[in-house]
């Protein structure tokens, strides 16, 4: 498990967003990555 990863908080509804460049790292690696959008538009996520 990647060390440098932070889990999102749900006791105080917050999560960790991560700079483009790790998420394009860990794509490449093989990790699946959770893309969500905006909270005043859809607010969902996507695999």
């Amino acid at each position: 498990m990647n060390e440098g990863l932070r889990p999102a908080d749900h006791q105080q509804g917050t999560g960790v967003l991560s700079p483009t460049s790790e998420v394009i790292e860990e794509l490449r690696n093989g990790r699946m990555v959770v893309l969500v959008d905006a909270e005043d538009r859809e607010n969902e996520g996507d695999l």
